[in-house]
């Protein structure tokens, strides 16, 4: 068989980790499975997969396909076994914000219809939502689909062909070293999760006790001119500069600013490998393994807080890279997310670490969840290091035992 995602020569000259990284096939471990990248190359004489990322950055990709003849001519060719479509790395649908990409997704399928792809044949490839809406939609629509949890996939398949990760010894933590005691990596500022977590740190006076990163920029040259100007802005409801004023006065803000400019700025969070320049993403690989060897345990800032205040009312489950990178080197972690978090993590086979007082997930306020995160690390006690690692080990073989059965589930339904 055959095996080849829909990217072609139009593919070239983007950056690695965008296209490149939202395809399927390199998280199915089946080495007859052969790939290739040019969608010329092609030997039609044999079954073939064909895949398209469906995701928005990947659109025009897509479009540009089904404009192609080539492209159109392999959808329709009778040895076609699967045509998938792909969109694994957010969720389509939110049902606490009603926010719908459900709408665009179906649009891609009957695309795919529309040019011709028999129903039978078409794939959706979802990440896994937390209540039955999308599988009771699909199934009434009669279109066939698998969900997976694509970011531990990711991980795994990371850990397994040494991709842009390097393993952390699982060794004692008696024998890390530990220059810094914690590691909180973060994006982009102008989410109050991750902007109120620093501050908060930087307030207490223990952010120096660990490594931690913010980028720099906030993305908006034309509305910030300066730091200064973010404090005051009243307009731009997404940077919720109100919630830093309730917290700092300008004066410690500019202090802060100062504090950030010096000591969050040059981690791999916010370098650009390819260009070497500062910028406002990161896909959350590569990252520097010294950060988890010298440290005890991540704080991890998870992409949804449940923070309406913050325009973030997601309140569902949803694991990213962030999480999955501390299970990966077996780095204990607190958790900055929505209430229930480590609860849908124990429902998957993850333990909870007993170095932690985990109580905070059951709280139904942000602010309140984030200030008892706060207080635990202001307040470690390292008794039960090497029993937390003991548990550390076991949450990275959960990982890999899921995701090897999901590989073997999402293998089965493409081949059947």
């Amino acid at each position: 068989m055959i095996y080849s995602p829909i990217y072609d020569e139009w593919k070239k000259g983007l950056p690695k980790g965008g296209l490149y990284l939202d395809t399927i096939y390199r998280l199915i471990e089946e080495p007859s499975i052969r790939w290739f990248e040019n969608v010329r190359e092609i030997d039609t004489s044999e079954e073939f997969i064909l895949e398209a990322s469906m995701s928005p950055v990947d659109a025009p990709t897509r479009r540009q396909f089904l404009n192609d003849d080539r492209g159109r001519e392999q959808m329709l060719h009778s040895n076609l076994k699967k045509l998938i479509l792909n969109w694994p790395r957010e969720k389509i649908y939110n049902h606490d914000l009603e926010i719908f990409e459900f709408d665009g997704m179906l649009q891609n399928f009957y695309d795919a219809l529309e040019v011709g792809v028999p129903r039978e044949k078409i794939l959706l490839v979802l990440h896994t939502h937390d209540d039955d809406f999308i599988k009771n939609k699909l199934t009434e629509l009669n279109i066939n689909f698998i969900e997976i949890d694509y970011f531990e996939l990711d991980a795994y398949h990371r850990l397994r062909n040494g991709i842009e990760v390097n393993n952390v010894d699982d060794v004692s933590f008696s024998n890390r070293l530990k220059d810094k005691y914690f590691l909180t990596l973060n994006g982009k500022p102008w989410k109050w999760s991750r902007m109120g977590l620093m501050i908060k740190l930087w307030k207490e006076n223990i952010l120096q006790n660990g490594y931690g990163s913010l980028i720099r920029t906030f993305g908006d040259k034309k509305n910030f001119k300066s730091k200064r100007d973010y404090y005051y802005d009243n307009i731009n409801q997404y940077y919720r500069a109100d919630r830093v004023r309730d917290v700092l006065s300008v004066e410690e803000w500019l202090e802060f600013v100062n504090y950030w400019n010096k000591n969050l700025r040059r981690t791999d969070s916010e370098l650009d490998l390819k260009t070497g320049v500062y910028g406002h993403h990161y896909s959350g690989y590569p990252f520097d393994v010294s950060l988890y060897r010298n440290t005890l345990f991540s704080i991890v800032v998870e992409t949804h807080s449940g923070d309406k205040q913050q325009g973030d009312g997601d309140l569902s489950y949803f694991l990213t890279e962030k999480t999955a990178r501390a299970i990966i080197n077996s780095h204990p972690f607190l958790m900055v997310s929505t209430k229930y978090f480590l609860k849908n993590l124990t429902d998957r086979g993850y333990e909870n670490y007993p170095m932690f007082d985990n109580s905070y997930d059951d709280v139904d306020s942000f602010d309140e969840r984030l200030d008892l995160v706060i207080n635990q690390v202001t307040n470690f006690d390292d008794s039960k290091i090497e029993e937390s690692l003991e548990i550390a080990k076991h949450n990275k073989q959960n990982l890999i035992d899921r995701s090897k059965k999901q590989s073997k589930e999402l293998l089965d339904v493409i081949i059947r």
